[in-house]
């Protein structure tokens, strides 16, 4: 079996059309996570971008990644299989922006302009060493 199709059509199938919000993510995070991009298309683990709620935000950034930590580790228990669960994450700073499209009329994040105004999170993100930013489960 082709493992990378296979996670490939899963991300492009199941994940994207969800409109980017994978709600066990976003409740496995509750309260300090307001959405959560997913990342991964042809990567060999699913990873997320997290936007942080106002609660979130007002923690220290150290605190913060424990409790997105502790989300993934969640997830994992939950899901063992890597086609289906995140296992990496990074806080991005701020709320989605509204002017520069992120967030639709109707209020919702559009998945594909994250993912293409923040490409160099995304690369961060799978980035070899990881770094400071890299929170994994």
């Amino acid at each position: 079996m082709d493992y990378a199709a296979a996670r490939r059509a899963m991300v492009d199938s199941q994940l994207r059309p969800q409109a980017v919000t994978d709600p066990r993510v976003v409740a496995a995070m509750a309260p300090y996570v307001q959405d959560a991009v997913i990342t991964g298309h042809d990567r060999s683990e699913i990873g997320v971008l997290v936007f942080l709620s106002e609660a979130g935000r007002g923690l220290p950034p150290e605190q913060a990644a424990a409790h997105v930590r502790q989300g993934l580790c969640a997830l994992k228990a939950e899901h063992a299989g890597s086609s289906q669960t995140p296992v990496r994450a990074l806080v991005l700073d701020g709320a989605p922006g509204m002017a520069i499209g992120e967030i639709t009329d109707k209020g919702y994040v559009n998945q594909r302009l994250v993912l293409q105004g923040r490409a160099t999170e995304v690369e961060a993100l799978y980035a070899t060493g990881g770094g400071p930013r890299i929170i994994t489960a």
